[in-house]
């Protein structure tokens, strides 16, 4: 039987430096509010009322931070050392991240879903 290790990406294989702070302003800015977005998530859903595109414009801005800081991530020490002991395991790694989905959304050109190991499943 071959097992799939399923891993979240920041926080537990690399530090992600996300300057939450231009991102609590920036979502202030969008909803125009003075009140802090926490849960990040749940507040910016249940603050939209509904309205899809405020929604598509706060997870636009949140992933514009984050490719930011995925110019100066950092890995988790151990995480490449364990990866490669779970791969020599024959077992297989899979990431569950918003990051990476809208990454893969955006340079969807390059993106093939039916290739081997790229594959995206939405929940």
């Amino acid at each position: 039987m071959r097992k799939c290790i399923i891993f979240d990406l920041d926080g537990t294989l690399v530090k992600l430096p996300i300057r939450y702070d231009i991102v609590q302003k920036k979502l202030k800015e969008l909803f125009k509010t003075e009140s802090n977005f926490s849960p990040l998530i749940s507040s910016i859903i249940e603050r939209s009322n509904g309205n899809s595109s405020m929604i598509n414009n706060a997870f636009e801005l949140i992933c514009a931070e984050e490719l930011i800081a995925s110019e100066s991530l950092e890995e988790i020490e151990g995480a490449t050392q364990l990866i490669e002991h779970l791969l020599a395991k024959n077992c297989t790694i899979s990431l569950v991240t918003i990051f990476i989905y809208y990454y893969k959304r955006r340079e969807s050109r390059s993106f093939n879903p039916n290739q081997k190991n790229q594959r995206i499943i939405r929940f």
